[in-house]
C-alpha cells in the first residue's frame, strides 16, 4: 500500500527491510483442542493471539494442576514432569492460523511439547 504525503508516495518498510534479528515474526491465532481426562465431557479450547501466547497458556495447565494437587504449596517440577503431565491427557492438539493458506493447520500433542520447550527455552523459563 502506498500513502501520499505532501506530494511523495511514501511506500512503508518492509519487515523484511529490518535486520533479522529485529524482525517480527506475525502472530499466529492459535486455539489449543485440550481434554483433560478420559471423560469426553471434559473437552474444551483456549483462544490465544499467538503460538507463543497459546505455549504459556499450556503450561499454565500444569501449574495450575500442581497448585490444586499441593494446596498451593510450591513445588519443584522440571520438563520432563510437564511432558509427563502432557502424555496424561486425554487428548491435545491445537490449531494454528497460517496467513498464507488463509486456513488452519492442525498440530498434534508431540507439536505442542516441542513447541513449550522452545518456548520456555526462548522466555528464560526453562524447567532444567
Amino acid at each position: 500500500y502506498q500513502r501520499r504525503v505532501r506530494g511523495f508516495s511514501v511506500v512503508p518498510p518492509s519487515p523484511m527491510d529490518r535486520p533479522p534479528n529485529q524482525r517480527r515474526k506475525p502472530k499466529k491465532h492459535t486455539i489449543i483442542l485440550v481434554q483433560f481426562t478420559r471423560a469426553l465431557n471434559t473437552r474444551t479450547y483456549f483462544e490465544y493471539e499467538s503460538v507463543s501466547q497459546a505455549m504459556s497458556g499450556v503450561c499454565k495447565f500444569y501449574e495450575e494442576k500442581l497448585q490444586l494437587m499441593n494446596q498451593g504449596r510450591n513445588v519443584k517440577h522440571d520438563i520432563k514432569d510437564l511432558f509427563a503431565y502432557l502424555d496424561g491427557l486425554g487428548d491435545l492438539g491445537a490449531l494454528v492460523y497460517e496467513e498464507k493458506k488463509q486456513a488452519y493447520v492442525p498440530c498434534d500433542r508431540q507439536w505442542i511439547k516441542q513447541r513449550v520447550e522452545k518456548h520456555l527455552i526462548d522466555t528464560g523459563q526453562y524447567l532444567n
